[in-house]
């Protein structure tokens, strides 16, 4: 049986509202405005690097009310957690990233 993986399920879930991801966590971590804990929204992507190496090793996406959407080796199933600072999650929090489309240039613009 086959699952989703972490930068699996960022990459589906943006592409159900049409923004096209890159494949892998560390290049999702490319993307998009750096965005500041503080300042996370849903819908903003929270990155975790690896202890020892500090590379990004895992993504989620952001829910809001300090909750974040993932997909854990761990429990071998998209999951739910807090994010909360003592958590296991926070002590690898490497980072937020907001995706921010380009405008449509397709759209029409209507000058006053």
């Amino acid at each position: 049986q086959r699952g989703i993986d972490c930068s699996g399920l960022t990459k589906k879930a943006f592409d159900e509202i049409g923004v096209e991801l890159p494949r892998t966590a560390r290049e999702q971590f490319a993307k998009g405005e750096p965005v500041a804990e503080e300042e996370m929204a849903a819908g903003d992507l929270v990155f975790f690097a690896g202890k020892k190496s500090h590379r990004i090793k895992h993504v989620g996406l952001y829910l809001g009310n300090g909750l974040l959407l993932h997909a854990s080796s761990g429990a071998r199933k998209v999951v739910v957690e807090s994010f909360d600072r003592s958590g296991y999650l926070q002590s690898r929090f490497a980072g937020a990233r907001r995706i921010v489309e380009p405008p449509d240039e397709s759209a029409e613009t209507v000058t006053p």
